[in-house]
Parts: structure tokens; C-alpha cells; sequence
């Protein structure tokens, strides 16, 4: 990594209701869903201008997850999720919290919780800072490793147990497995579609 980031929690604005006027870099990011062996990942970059609503669409499109369930970031010591006028909650707006504002708590803790932390897990790590812009780029999808985990499956334990099971499992066994989980039968857990990824991302916020 070329820049190490390192945590200032004493600078870390947490209202986000401003957006600086002069440049800001912006960040590649590696998205890895935590506890997956092989790395489930994905390498995008974005603006710092965007925020983190804006990253959680760009996340949910990498992983083909959506807003049916609950989400929330946890950067440095601070939560934030998404936010209601009739809604209490503890954790910050991450609509009024822009992704540059946080670059010193991004290399502490910087991680996303889809199902709201009780689902999915996936770790996020600055790699490398982008040339200072006061524009918003939209995001850009890099590469990845590893086939997007079917929707089907509530967590990294029970998908990887799945295929666990199926690279050992009989043809029989095998058909019933894929049929049991609205599986196709040429499902492939390593094949990452990148170009589809790329189009998909490229297009995942609207600004």
C-alpha cells in the first residue's frame, strides 16, 4: 500500500454536514467478506466526495446485495447507518458523512455489515490514495476473486459449508444441493464476472 493511513480520532469530523470546496482524494478500496476462504474480494475506486450512502450502494452492487435488509459501517470507534426522520438509532447519518472525512479512522477500523451485523461481514482496507479532485467520479470496479455468494445463503458459515459439501458430493447428491438452493447446474463459486461487475458499478450512484 502506498499511503498508510493512520488513525486521528481527535480530527475525525462527525457531523459530515459540510463538504470541503478544495480537492480531496479519493481511495481504492479492497471489499473483502470476512472469514471467506478462498478471498471473496473486490477492488473499486471512488471519490472521497461520495458518501457513505453512496459507498453502500457501490458495496451492495459488488455483492448483489440489497436494501431488504439492515446495514451499517464501522469506522474507528464510530457506527453509521442509514437514517429516518421517525427513526432512533445510535449511529450516525452515513448520508451526511462523506468518505474523505473519515481517512484517518478508515485505516483503525473500517468494515460493513450487511443484515446489521448479523448476516454478512465484509472488511474494507485503503490500499491506495487517488490524485486530489473536487469532483465526484462515479466508482470504478478494478477486479475481483471469487463468484458473488447466491443471496440464498444467511452468511459466510453456511455458504462455505455448502460448498464444502458440494465439491465432495456425488452427481445425484450434487443436482439435489444446486435444485435445493434455486442453484443453475454450471453454478461456478470461483467464476467472478467482471465486466458485468464494472457496468454495474459504474452505474450504481447517481450524482
Amino acid at each position: 500500500m502506498s499511503n498508510i493511513i493512520r488513525p486521528d480520532f481527535q480530527n475525525n469530523s462527525q457531523n459530515g454536514n459540510t463538504q470541503k470546496t478544495e480537492p480531496v482524494p479519493g481511495y481504492q478500496l479492497l471489499l473483502e467478506i470476512t472469514f471467506s476462504t478462498p478471498p471473496i474480494n473486490r477492488r473499486i475506486q471512488v471519490s472521497g466526495n461520495i458518501t457513505l450512502a453512496d459507498l453502500h450502494e457501490v458495496i451492495k452492487t459488488c455483492f448483489n446485495w440489497s436494501d431488504d435488509y439492515g446495514h451499517r459501517f464501522f469506522v474507528g470507534k464510530i457506527l453509521y447507518g442509514p437514517r429516518s426522520k421517525n427513526e432512533t438509532t445510535t449511529s450516525y447519518d452515513e448520508a451526511a458523512t462523506r468518505l474523505h472525512e473519515l481517512e484517518e479512522a478508515m485505516g483503525f477500523i473500517f468494515t460493513y455489515y450487511y443484515d446489521a451485523g448479523s448476516g454478512w461481514e465484509c472488511e474494507i482496507t485503503v490500499e491506495q490514495l487517488l490524485p486530489p479532485t473536487n469532483t465526484i467520479e462515479p466508482p470504478v470496479f478494478l477486479d475481483g476473486e471469487q463468484a458473488t455468494p447466491p443471496y440464498q445463503f444467511i452468511d459466510i458459515h453456511e455458504y462455505q459449508a455448502f460448498l464444502a459439501d458440494l465439491e465432495v458430493a456425488e452427481s445425484g447428491k450434487r443436482r439435489r444441493m444446486l435444485v435445493d438452493y434455486n442453484l443453475a447446474s454450471d453454478f461456478n463459486p470461483v467464476y467472478c464476472d467482471s465486466e458485468e461487475l464494472a457496468l454495474k458499478v459504474q452505474h450504481s450512484i447517481d450524482h
